[in-house]
């Protein structure tokens, strides 16, 4: 019981520190928002400013930033001691659970709660009223590409004050606003969620959280990775209340009706939590709350795959006229899906299962690379069938038909990159843990995507070609001059670039199969304790295709002419298609001559 009343005590005191804490930050927010309001209203009345002035302004703009950072921390530090949405049983309720919750929780007084909320309402307003202010979209002209001048580099620092200020400062009015369904008591690992209020069947007001908490946390994110957990709660906060408002859409028609408009900030919430989440963790110690760091970050681009997929469902039935005409209209679109939503998650999950491998976390890197084809194969599926109708569809405007196809050609590449680029890491996992089938299989679908790619190069030139043949004179470009109009191309110039692109086409698949080729070789290589007789025979007629590809293009001016005047397909020194086959066969025979005299010598001392 003593004890009891010793951290009771410890507890109440922490907790009136923290209190004043906050008070002192906010009364501090306010005037540094008073101040740069100020400025900026100088700036407009006087636009031409000196050194000194900027000097100034921008030491204004980075106290603004401090002091919203500093209010930030304060009010998390605070709500993780006081559950601040919570209330104090009324005095009539002298239940075991009553009595127990007076005496073991500290309670957020009325007066201090209307405070706070009023205080959140107030910043609230003066964000809306000045978006200049808090503006969090920067131009990266503004700093980074103006050859150095201070002028711009100076500006380009105000501006990212300003950015991160107005992330900070949404943040704190979107939490002080939403007060009463906040449950803040949260901690590294543990972010803050909305409580299942019954009084919190305000659509508006959940719309209201989930977009500006997701523009802070995107903001913090971006412009300030030394505070992960701030982007981590906000961008958390704002899951929460889109997880709402999917709920209330089962009952609520106002709900069901606003919810399709949402998807965009959903997305981006989903998308930017696992990046989040990583800093997050590759910033602090190797677990989380309790949770290792690569695990939250699986767990988070496993529910963007299950948000995804659940509006993959929704929109399945979707007419397929409905992906031109109504893109622009639907966020949730079948076409924005494909051309946004499934590419986008399928780059995100790559990007994080290659810094898994490369950090040999292989379960967290083997889960988010399967993440990411599972994703490509469901997009590739839907792209191809959409290809497929478009190819017999009829009755519509050539011009703009042929700009579709060419989108959704773009984007099956695209797709197909994504693939292999997994497909080898995965290659390369499987290969250190051991499972050498495993690693054979996944260059085989490699081997897969490659042949198809270049069937499909195949038959597009042959269809320009055939479609040459039935014109006559000349046929109309897409590119046109406000003055001359369209322009027009002969044959000769169309057949010409047909063929130029053709042969680009073949030397990006050359250097592709000699990529392959060369990893093919690397799994028997470095097969323990040695390879067969089998496998050396199978790594020689792999080193005489690389062999035979490099010579191929030592003595072929004129497809090196081509390639490197409109390709330029670098590797990491810059190097050419020829240039890459040519060292990629020199390494291995290097690596297999070596590994061959080394084992002779064993044998022999043997």
């Amino acid at each position: 019981e003593k004890l009891k009343n010793i951290r009771h005590t410890a507890d109440s005191l922490t907790e009136k520190r923290l209190g004043k804490d906050l008070d002192s930050a906010l009364d501090e927010l306010q005037k540094r928002v008073a101040d740069a309001l100020t400025a900026m209203k100088n700036e407009r009345s006087n636009p031409i400013i000196d050194a000194e002035k900027r000097m100034n302004s921008n030491i204004i703009y980075a106290n603004l930033r401090n002091s919203s950072f500093k209010a930030h921390k304060c009010l998390v530090e605070y709500g993780s001691v006081v559950d601040m949405s919570a209330r104090e049983p009324d005095d009539d309720d002298h239940s075991i659970n009553g009595d127990e919750f007076k005496e073991n929780n500290p309670i957020l007084g009325e007066d201090r709660r209307s405070k706070l909320m009023k205080f959140g309402k107030n910043l609230w307003i003066i964000v809306r009223s000045n978006p200049d202010l808090f503006n969090d979209i920067i131009s990266r002209e503004n700093g980074e590409n103006n050859g150095g001048d201070e002028s711009f580099i100076s500006l380009f620092e105000e501006k990212k004050h300003q950015a991160v200020a107005g992330g900070y400062t949404r943040a704190i009015a979107a939490r002080l606003v939403l007060l009463n369904y906040i449950d803040t008591r949260g901690r590294i690992g543990h972010p803050p969620s909305l409580r299942q209020h019954e009084s919190l069947t305000s659509v508006k007001t959940l719309g209201f959280g989930l977009k500006t908490f997701c523009r802070a946390g995107r903001a913090i994110l971006t412009y300030n990775k030394n505070d992960p957990r701030g982007a981590y709660d906000s961008l958390s906060l704002a899951k929460s209340c889109f997880n709402a408002i999917q709920t209330l859409s089962k009952t609520n028609g106002e709900a069901a009706n606003e919810l399709p408009g949402l998807v965009d900030e959903a997305f981006d919430v989903f998308f930017m939590l696992p990046n989040a989440a990583s800093i997050f963790g590759s910033s602090s110690a190797d677990k989380i709350g309790g949770i290792k760091w690569p695990s939250l970050v699986v767990s988070h681009l496993k529910q963007a795959e299950t948000f995804l997929s659940e509006k993959c469902n929704t929109i399945a039935s979707c007419d397929y006229g409905e992906l031109r005409c109504e893109a622009r209209k639907k966020p949730g679109s079948k076409f924005v899906m494909l051309q946004r939503y499934l590419p986008s998650l399928a780059r995100l999950c790559y990007k994080h299962g290659s810094h898994f491998a490369k950090i040999e976390n292989y379960n967290n890197a083997n889960d988010a690379l399967h993440i990411a084809l599972k994703t490509t194969d469901n997009c590739l599926r839907e792209v191809r069938l959409a290809l497929e109708k478009e190819a017999v569809a009829s009755g519509q405007d050539c011009k703009a038909r042929g700009m579709h196809l060419q989108v959704l050609h773009n984007l099956e590449a695209n797709l197909v990159v994504v693939s292999i680029e997994s497909f080898y890491v995965l290659s390369f996992i499987c290969q250190s843990t051991g499972k050498k089938e495993a690693a054979i299989t996944c260059l085989d679908q490699i081997e897969k995507y490659l042949d198809e790619q270049q069937e499909r190069d195949n038959k597009l030139f042959s269809d320009v070609m055939t479609n040459l043949n039935d014109r006559d004179g000349f046929v109309f470009s897409e590119e046109s001059d406000s003055i001359d109009g369209p322009k027009k191309q002969d044959k000769s110039d169309i057949k010409s670039r047909a063929q130029t692109a053709r042969i680009l086409a073949n030397g990006r698949h050359a250097k592709e199969q000699a990529t392959l080729a060369f990893s093919r070789i690397m799994i028997f290589h470095k097969t323990l304790p040695s390879p067969t007789e089998e496998e050396e025979a199978f790594i020689d007629s792999k080193i005489r295709e690389l062999v035979d590809l490099a010579w191929e293009y030592k003595n072929n001016p004129p497809i090196m002419h081509a390639i490197s005047s409109a390709d330029q397909i670098s590797t990491d020194d810059n190097s050419s298609d020829s240039d890459h086959i040519f060292k990629i066969t020199l390494q291995a025979i290097r690596v297999v001559h070596i590994r061959r005299i080394l084992s002779k010598s064993a044998n022999r001392s043997d």
